[in-house]
């Protein structure tokens, strides 16, 4: 019995492993890339790098995470299908990096009880103390704003952000 059984799970993993979900046909082809996010020379994890085809289908979802050495292997995503690497063409890019947001040094009470001045200077603190704890500048985190871009050849593409040419 014990035969049969290991033998039946022997038999069906071929069918396990080929379960996933199945290549749209609107699927483009992709290419590797890999976007690397430094800060004044130094790696920065974490960073999810969004790329933004120009003119394909907005449906087409290529992503990555930085890991510890500053790198995001892309991966293109359609639906539920997920492959490796990005498609190809002009790209706009994307950066965005969850952080902790400062505490603030008033009360809600407090804060209600400031003048106009008082309260025009501490938003000023506050939105500098938030734009400081922000690694990834607001610019390159808004397809809308941001300058940044690749272009991803049929030998695939790469690009080095270093994020201290940015104002935040």
């Amino acid at each position: 019995m014990r035969l049969l059984t290991f033998l039946t799970f022997v038999v069906s993993i071929p069918f396990m492993i080929g379960c996933g979900a199945s290549r749209p046909d609107d699927m483009v082809d992709t290419v590797p890339c890999t976007i690397t996010v430094m800060q004044n020379g130094t790696p920065v994890s974490g960073v999810m790098v969004t790329l933004y085809l120009e003119g394909g289908n907005p449906s087409l979802v290529p992503r990555g995470t930085t890991d510890s050495s500053g790198n995001a292997v892309i991966k293109t995503s359609l639906g539920a299908y997920t492959t490796n690497g990005a498609p190809i063409g002009k790209c706009k890019v994307t950066l965005d990096k969850e952080f902790v947001m400062p505490e603030s040094s008033l009360t809600p009470d407090q804060v209600s009880d400031l003048t106009a001045e008082q309260a025009e200077k501490y938003s000023q603190e506050r939105k500098a103390a938030i734009d400081k704890a922000r690694i990834i500048p607001t610019k390159i985190a808004s397809v809308a704003t941001t300058p940044l871009s690749v272009t991803v050849a049929a030998d695939g593409g790469t690009l080095t952000v270093e994020l201290s040419e940015y104002e935040k």
